[in-house]
């Protein structure tokens, strides 16, 4: 039900063709590829290095966050801004072995 509108929005997320492991998908993402919930954009966690290099492609609407349709980038993420890259990481290769 609200998994296929959401996965209808992740393809905008491929056409920024970011490299995997250097994001991950967040906020209500997680929810609603198991169809709890809907979505109404994409939030994703970026490592610092895609941060920067994305601000030189995109102009964040604040210190920390870049709007490009229905995605929204985070530079940082609440108490995880010092570990971002950290946790990015992690999820990434939860992911691959969960695939």
């Amino acid at each position: 039900m609200f998994k296929a509108e959401f996965l209808n929005m992740l393809k905008a997320l491929d056409v920024l063709r970011l490299s995997l492991g250097s994001y991950a998908i967040t906020g209500s993402g997680p929810l609603v590829i198991r169809n709890v919930r809907a979505a109404r954009d994409v939030d994703v966690v970026v490592k610092r290095a895609l941060w920067h290099e994305l601000c030189k492609k995109f102009k964040p609407y604040d210190e920390h966050h870049i709007k490009i349709g229905d995605i929204e980038i985070w530079g940082d993420f609440i108490n995880l801004t010092p570990r971002l890259d950290a946790v990015v990481e992690r999820v990434s290769q939860s992911t691959k072995r969960s695939s």
